[in-house]
Parts: C-alpha cells; sequence; structure tokens
C-alpha cells in the first residue's frame, strides 16, 4: 500500500524499532552511503532490492535491477509499474515526475531524450502538476537558504578566461550563518550554474 509509508528519521535507532521483511533501496550506488540506515538492515534476514541508475553501482542486494543507461531511477520504477499494470495516482506521478526532473537538471542534462518527455506526459496526464513541482524543487527557498547562497556567491572566482567558476562553502560561513553541515537546508540551495561565452 503506498499511503501506508514508514519515515524513518531520528526516532528509530535500532533494528528492534523498525520491523520489515524487504528492503528497497533506490539510486544509491554504494551500500556505504546509506549511512546510518544501513545499521537497521540485516542481509541475512532482510530480502534487499537495489533500483539504480548510476554506472558507479558496485551490485549490492539479492535482486539487482541497475540501467545505467535511464536518465533517473524514477524512470525505472516507471517501467515496474507499467510492467505491473500499476495505475499511478497523482502522489506517485509527482514523485516519479520529480525525481525526472531533477536527475535530468530540469530537462537541461544531455540524458533529457525524447522518451523522458513522453514519460513526463504521462506523468502529467496521471496527476503531476508540472509548474507547482519546478517552483517547489527549484525557486521556493527558506530565508536560510538564501543566505547561504547569499555568502557562498561572495566566495565566487572565475578562471580559465571565465571559463571555470568555483564557490566555497565552508565551516566560517556556516558558523556565520548559524547553521551546520547537517542542516537540511543546505540541499535547497542550487548550485551556480554559470552558461559563459567561448569566444
Amino acid at each position: 500500500d503506498i499511503e501506508n509509508i514508514t519515515v524513518y528519521n531520528n526516532k528509530i535507532n535500532s533494528k528492534e524499532d523498525f520491523e520489515f521483511e524487504v528492503a528497497i533501496i533506490l539510486d544509491i550506488g554504494e551500500w556505504d552511503r546509506m549511512g546510518e540506515v544501513a545499521s537497521l538492515i540485516d542481509p541475512q534476514k532482510h530480502l534487499i532490492i537495489n533500483i539504480d541508475h548510476h554506472e558507479s553501482n558496485d551490485g549490492f542486494g539479492q535482486v539487482v535491477l541497475v540501467d545505467s543507461h535511464q536518465c533517473s531511477t524514477a524512470i525505472l520504477i516507471y517501467d515496474i509499474f507499467s510492467y505491473l499494470n500499476y495505475k499511478i495516482c497523482p502522489s506517485v506521478a509527482t514523485q516519479l515526475y520529480t525525481g525526472i526532473l531533477t536527475d535530468t537538471g530540469g530537462f537541461r542534462f544531455n540524458n533529457t531524450s525524447s522518451r523522458v518527455f513522453r514519460v513526463c506526459a504521462h506523468l502529467v496526464e496521471a496527476g503531476a502538476d508540472p509548474s507547482f513541482i519546478m517552483n517547489k524543487i527549484y525557486y521556493e527557498k527558506s530565508v536560510l537558504s538564501v543566505r547561504i547562497l547569499e555568502n557562498i556567491l561572495q566566495t565566487l572566482e572565475l578562471h580559465y578566461h571565465n571559463r571555470i567558476a568555483l564557490v566555497v562553502l565552508n565551516k566560517e560561513i556556516m558558523k556565520k550563518i548559524g547553521t551546520t553541515y547537517s542542516s537540511e537546508e543546505i540541499i535547497t540551495v542550487s548550485y551556480t550554474h554559470l552558461t559563459l561565452p567561448t569566444n
């Protein structure tokens, strides 16, 4: 049941607090990248399903579905649902569309194929709202994330005839702002994209 999902948080700190039989690991290429969540999973006890699109995936788990030719793990989930004739609801359509949007850099990266747009069209028909998702992902920012962006842009350096731009986010900046590297707000700051002429 897609609606009955337990969200892992810091209140769950032992295997006894979190009972399950199957762990489906999405979009993670290496077991070590799972952090503290990995301590809740016992490969001897739990069925581990590894679904990913990264070429560097190390193949952990008993069931492995890795296709590096796909732009996003969300596309693989879409294909599984299609194979199972699962009717995608608006909530799921929104999540899948979001995954495709972010993994293609807002449809800017060269992994954005014509099929990506066909899948996204189907997800929109299923209830995903492109305008809402785009605004949530790329444009709605908290005050803290704006302050982070303000400070890192002050460190901007241009090199090699303005073809390479560097910014810095360090402990001093985080202390000045009053947050830490672990703050969830950091991930809301889009890294700087500069498109500069080559001539």
